[in-house]
């Protein structure tokens, strides 16, 4: 068990947070306790995509002039803000899909969150 968590572990000191994201997942939680990446994100639908650019702008980790257009396209979309997963997202959680549970921005480290609101960004942008 201790090498099964250790190994993850070198491989984030060796490749540096740029590469948290290709880390393997532990089961038991133990991928986020020790930094492992973030899920696919290309599930998430543009309500919760707008939910969660809303609050990555909020909690300045992303800029209002670098979101907005993407930001301002998806609350265009009919019912956007209507939509349960508007509200999930800007509380900070992420819905990944069906039966998953929501990822809350609040308990990722700072450099997470900020891949998570740059790769929401990318989402969002292709949700247009």
């Amino acid at each position: 068990m201790l090498l099964r968590l250790a190994l993850p572990l070198c491989l984030a000191v060796t490749m540096g947070s740029a590469s948290a994201q290709t880390l393997p997942k532990i089961p038991g939680g133990a991928a986020s306790a020790l930094g492992g990446g973030l899920p696919n994100l290309s599930s998430v639908g543009a309500p919760n995509a707008a939910g969660v650019l809303q609050y990555c702008v909020k909690q300045k980790l992303l800029s209002q002039s670098g979101a907005g257009d993407v930001l301002g396209g998806l609350m265009k979309k009919p019912d956007v803000q209507s939509k349960p997963e508007f509200s999930a997202g800007a509380a900070g959680n992420i819905l990944t899909g069906q039966g998953a549970s929501p990822l809350s921005m609040d308990s990722l480290p700072a450099n997470l969150k900020k891949q998570a609101c740059d790769m929401m960004l990318k989402q969002g942008a292709s949700l247009l």
